[in-house]
């Protein structure tokens, strides 16, 4: 049995990551359940942290390899440097863009409408990410992105929060970009040995408070990608969150990794 929550109200998957993140877009019930979660694992804001500045680093690959069209799926609360601002920094107007960020959350909808949508070209859209058959035929995801053109699909740090069928629904939203695109994932990764970084505690504790959380093997991460034929990682593979394509300023993992995986791979075109 779960120990009570303050109020009797439920944290939620985005109010918790924004408070690993320092941010102030949660509930009192976030902050108690991540307060938790650093109590039993010390190195969850770590793995918070390197997970957002992974993306950062993926989304301004993905521009520069000529991607500029991005579906986040899952999206969360709005944190600095969000996907839109780093796509609208690197390209300007020169180029067609679009971003819409996925999320069935309606606090996420409620402040990303508010702090997000600073264009024509950004959207907010409230909707369940595991249901792509209503995702891909929204309205305002249809208005904004342009499927006939390369789509850069974004699953950071959210897979771990779907049960066997994610490779599935990776592949769902790979077939209905019939131009080709980039997909960008990140998870959570069960070492095939000893649990030395407690992810089995992170796991049932977040499966027992919220329904939900499900690590994976680094084989199992990898199947992510190989789950659309012609999918293929680019350099430098699936690896440690901390260790893809660092900033000159940033470390990496070292001696000590993070339990997360992170790669991005290109389908549907040659180059990259």
């Amino acid at each position: 049995m779960s120990e009570p929550l303050l109020g009797g109200q439920q944290p939620s998957v985005p109010g918790v990551y924004d408070c690993l993140l320092g941010g102030k877009d949660h509930f009192a019930a976030d902050r108690a359940f991540a307060e938790d979660l650093v109590q039993r694992v010390p190195r969850v804001v770590q793995m918070a942290q390197a997970n957002r500045t992974f993306l950062r680093r993926a989304v301004r690959h993905a521009v520069s390899l000529g991607f500029h069209q991005f579906l986040d799926l899952g999206s969360g609360l709005p944190s600095g440097q969000n996907v839109h601002e780093i796509v609208g920094g690197m390209v300007g107007q020169r180029e067609r863009v679009g971003v819409v960020y996925v999320d069935r959350d309606p606090v996420v909808a409620v402040h990303g409408r508010a702090y997000l949508e600073t264009s024509e070209w950004v959207r907010v859209v409230q909707r369940d990410f595991t249901d792509p058959e209503a995702v891909l035929a929204d309205h305002t995801v249809r208005g904004v992105v342009d499927f006939d053109q390369p789509v850069v699909l974004v699953f950071a740090s959210v897979l771990h929060f779907v049960g066997g069928c994610a490779a599935g629904l990776v592949r769902a939203y790979l077939e209905a970009s019939r131009a080709g695109g980039a997909v960008i994932i990140s998870h959570v990764q069960r070492p095939d040995t000893v649990d030395d970084d407690h992810i089995g505690e992170l796991e049932s504790r977040y499966q027992e408070v919220m329904g939900t959380g499900t690590a994976r093997t680094r084989t199992e991460i990898l199947d992510l990608f190989n789950c659309a034929l012609g999918t293929r990682l680019v350099e430098p593979g699936l690896v440690n969150v901390e260790d893809w394509r660092p900033d000159r300023t940033e470390d990496g993992a070292g001696d000590n990794p993070l339990p997360f995986l992170a790669g991005m791979g290109i389908f549907g075109r040659r180059d990259g």
